[in-house]
C-alpha cells in the first residue's frame, strides 16, 4: 500500500468553538463541526457530544447514523484505509475541495486551498461571468476550475488503497409530494404553529440568553414571538435603517424584550461595533435569526476574539418558507435568467472584452449543468426544478473573497435548519408560500404583533404615506446629485457603508484604477468607468460589489 497521510488543521478561533477533533484509535480519527440532533424528537447537541456518539459506531453504522443526523454540520472520519466526508442536507457549512493527480484537499475557505499551492491555479472564466450576473454561484463551481464547493446532502468516500477510488453519493434530495396544502384552515395553522415553535425553541438550550436581531419583516418577528413565549431574557438588535428601528422597537416592547440595541451608521463606519457590543452585552448569547447580510459582518467582528461567546449565526431559518419568491410552476431558462441572472445587462454595459455570446452562454451553461446533474428530464416540473436551483444556488450563495474581510456575504451564513420545518414548507402549495402564509396565518398565530406595521418582501402590503414621501425625497436627491455632478451627493444607506470616508473611498478606488485582475472581462477603462458611475447611480452597487470582490480575490492570490 502506498504511503498516505492525512492532515487536519484544527482552528478554534472565530468558528464558534463548535468543532471537535478526536483520535479514537491509531487508525481512526473523527472531526465534527457544527451541531445536530441524533433522533427526530431529540435536542440539538454541540459537536463535543455528537462525537462521543460517533466514536462508538462501526463503519456500517457510521454511514446510517450520519444520514440520520439533522442540523448544521460537516463531519470527517478517517477509518483505517478510508476517509469519509459528509455535509448536511443544505451544505450550510462552507467546504471546498480539489481532486488533482491523486491528491484530495479540502478546506472551509477556498483561499486555504489556493495558498497550499498543491494544485495549479486556473481561472474559471465561465463561473466568474456567471457570478457577475447572479451575485453567487449556481452549483458547486468556484473561481478556480480545479476547486469545487462540496455538494449539499452528499457523502464522499475515498479509499486509501492503490485504487484510490472516489465516490460522491447524494443521500438526500427534496421530493415535494404531489398533494399540496393550499387551504389555510385550523389544521394547517395548528401544524405550522406546532412545527415552527418546536423548531425554533429546540435550539435555545444551546445557550442561556438570546440576542435577537430583529428587522421590520415578519420572518424575524415570528421567531421572536415564539421565543418570547418561552424565554423572557431577550435582547433585541436592530440596524438603524430608516423605519426599521421604530417598527422593531414596537415589536420588542410588545414582547417585553429586556433591552434593545441599535446599531448606528457612525458605529458601522468607524468599525466600533465590536466594542459597542462588549460594552452592552455581558452574557453569553445565542442569537436566533439572521437573514440580512449586514449583520454577518458585525458578528464576525465580535467572534474574532477568543472570548467565550456562543453564537449561532443563523440559529433558526424558516427553510423553504423563505424560498417562495424563487419557486415557480414553470422554470424555463428564460425564467431562470430573469430571476437569477439580472446582472447580464450591467455586464454587457461595462465589459468591453466580452461579446454578447460569451455573456449569454455562461448562465445557460449553469442552467443546463444543473438540469443534467439532478436528472431533471421533465422540465415541465417547474416547482421541483426551481426548488433544486434555490438549494444549489441562492440558498448556499457565498463570495470567495471581499475587500473588507474574507467573509461570506450570503444571506445564509451559518444556518441551523430544522428539517421538520423545511419538510413542512415543501408540502405547502405555492399560493400559501407566496404570501398567503403571511396575510392569513400570521394574523391568527400572532395577533398582538401582527397589528404593528411591517415590511413585506412578498408585496402584500401597499406603501404608507410616509414611504411614498420618502421615495419622492430620495428620487429628488438622486436627481440633484446627478445635476450637480456629485457636489451635493446622495448615497443609499448601503452605499454609505462603502463610501462613508474619503480614505475608504481612496482604498476602493485603487482596486479600480491601477490594474484589471480580470482582463479577460474588464479593461482598466471599464473599471474606472464603473467606479465613477457607482458613486452616482446607486442601482449599480450590487454589480460594483461583485467586481470588487473578484478584483480583490484575483489580486490577493496572484492569478
Amino acid at each position: 500500500m502506498p504511503h498516505a497521510s492525512i492532515g487536519i488543521v484544527y482552528r478554534n478561533h472565530g468558528e464558534n468553538k463548535d468543532i471537535t477533533l478526536r483520535k479514537v484509535t491509531d487508525q481512526r480519527l473523527i472531526a465534527f463541526n457544527g451541531y445536530a440532533r441524533l433522533h427526530k424528537n431529540g435536542d440539538y447537541l454541540w459537536s463535543s457530544t455528537i462525537i462521543d456518539f460517533l466514536s462508538e459506531l462501526n463503519e456500517r453504522d457510521i454511514k446510517k447514523n450520519l444520514f440520520a443526523l439533522a442540523g448544521s454540520f460537516e463531519c470527517i472520519i478517517y477509518d483505517r484505509d478510508k476517509i469519509f466526508l459528509i455535509s448536511d442536507r443544505f451544505g450550510s457549512k462552507k467546504l471546498f475541495y480539489a481532486l488533482h493527480n491523486g491528491t484530495f484537499i479540502f478546506a472551509p475557505d477556498i483561499g486555504i486551498i489556493v495558498d497550499a499551492a498543491i494544485i495549479p491555479k486556473e481561472k474559471d472564466l465561465s463561473a466568474t461571468i456567471q457570478f457577475l450576473t447572479s451575485g453567487f454561484f449556481i452549483g458547486d463551481a468556484t473561481l478556480d476550475k480545479n476547486i469545487k464547493r462540496f455538494p449539499f446532502g452528499t457523502l464522499f468516500e475515498r479509499s486509501l488503497s492503490p485504487s484510490l477510488e472516489d465516490n460522491f453519493t447524494r443521500y438526500w434530495l427534496p421530493d415535494p409530494p404531489i398533494d399540496k396544502l393550499n387551504t389555510i384552515d385550523e389544521d394547517l395553522i395548528r401544524n405550522f404553529t406546532t412545527t415552527a415553535e418546536r423548531s425554533i425553541t429546540s435550539l435555545v438550550p444551546l445557550s442561556d440568553a438570546i440576542l435577537m436581531p430583529l428587522s421590520a419583516g415578519l420572518d424575524s418577528r415570528a421567531i421572536a414571538c415564539f421565543l418570547s413565549s418561552n424565554h423572557k431574557d431577550l435582547t433585541g438588535l436592530t440596524y438603524n435603517l430608516h423605519d426599521e428601528v421604530k417598527i422593531a422597537k414596537a415589536v420588542g416592547n410588545q414582547l417585553q424584550f429586556k433591552k434593545h440595541i441599535l446599531i448606528s451608521k457612525t458605529q458601522i463606519a468607524k468599525s466600533e461595533f465590536r466594542e459597542f457590543l462588549y460594552d452592552n452585552i455581558q452574557e453569553n448569547y445565542s442569537h436566533s435569526v439572521l437573514n440580512q447580510y449586514f449583520y454577518t459582518y458585525f458578528f464576525k467582528k465580535l467572534l474574532r476574539d477568543q472570548i467565550d461567546y456562543e453564537c449561532i449565526y443563523d440559529g433558526i431559518y424558516l427553510g423553504l418558507l423563505f424560498s417562495a419568491p424563487y419557486t415557480y410552476e414553470d422554470f424555463s431558462f428564460d425564467r431562470f435568467q430573469n430571476i437569477y441572472c439580472r446582472g447580464v445587462n450591467a455586464l454587457s454595459l461595462f465589459s468591453s472584452c466580452l461579446d454578447a455570446k460569451q455573456i449569454s452562454e455562461s448562465p445557460r451553461n449553469a442552467y443546463e449543468n444543473l438540469i443534467s446533474e439532478f436528472g431533471l428530464s421533465d422540465q415541465r416540473d417547474g416547482i421541483k426544478i426551481s426548488t433544486l436551483f434555490y438549494l444549489a444556488g441562492r440558498l448556499r450563495r457565498y463570495v470567495a473573497e471581499s475587500y473588507h474581510s474574507r467573509e461570506d456575504y450570503g444571506y445564509v451564513f451559518k444556518p441551523g435548519f430544522d428539517y421538520d420545518l423545511v419538510d413542512f414548507g415543501y408540502r405547502l402549495g405555492l399560493p400559501i408560500r407566496k404570501g398567503k402564509l403571511y396575510r392569513e396565518m400570521y394574523k391568527k398565530v400572532f395577533p398582538d404583533t401582527y397589528q404593528i406595521t411591517y415590511k413585506d418582501s412578498y408585496g402584500n402590503r401597499g406603501k404608507t404615506l410616509g414611504e411614498i414621501i420618502k421615495s419622492k425625497y430620495v428620487s429628488s436627491r438622486k436627481k440633484l446629485n446627478t445635476a450637480t455632478k456629485g457636489m451635493i451627493p446622495y448615497y443609499s444607506s448601503q452605499t454609505e457603508y462603502f463610501f462613508y470616508h474619503r480614505k475608504e473611498l481612496e482604498k476602493l478606488e485603487a482596486y479600480f484604477s491601477n490594474k484589471s485582475y480580470i482582463p479577460e472581462i474588464f479593461s482598466e477603462n471599464d473599471l474606472r468607468r464603473l467606479f465613477e458611475l457607482t458613486k452616482e447611480k446607486t442601482y449599480l452597487l450590487n454589480f460594483f460589489q461583485r467586481v470588487l470582490m473578484l478584483q480583490s480575490f484575483f489580486k490577493r492570490f496572484n492569478y
